[in-house]
């Protein structure tokens, strides 16, 4: 067998702030879903209570007033369903944060169970302006 040797390249870390971040908006919108969605397995592991169910809701363009994950767990012997919205957006403002819990909560009763808890997951920072 024939080797040739090659020079080791060393790379350092990246530094700075803007390496900090993970590029979630580079990534699909159902992909993003997904992520999202072992980011809530994982959390909700570590906190009391078993997990009856964690899935994404729903196909693209589906109208599924703008829930995007859906869990159901046990704490104790009750059961806790919460919802999540996934936004994959470059800006997300305190209007855009009004408009979407005011769709959550017009559109609360169409899940029919009693949703204890809804969550909005972003790809880029909020804020409150």
């Amino acid at each position: 067998m024939n080797t040739t040797e090659q020079q080791i390249v060393k790379l350092g870390p990246p530094v700075g702030k803007a390496d900090a971040y993970l590029p979630l908006e580079l990534m699909e919108q159902k992909t993003f879903e997904l992520f999202c969605c072992e980011l809530i397995k994982k959390r909700l592991k570590i906190e009391d209570g078993e997990i009856v169910d964690t899935m994404t809701i729903g196909i693209s363009g589906q109208s599924q007033f703008g829930a995007d994950i859906f869990t159901h767990r046990q704490h104790g012997n009750q059961d806790v369903y919460s919802l999540y919205e996934v936004k994959r957006c470059k800006k997300f403002t305190n209007s855009h944060y009004i408009s979407t819990v005011r769709r959550f909560n017009e559109h609360r009763e169409k899940w029919q169970v009693n949703i204890n808890e809804f969550y909005i997951f972003l790809s880029e920072k909020a804020s409150a302006k």
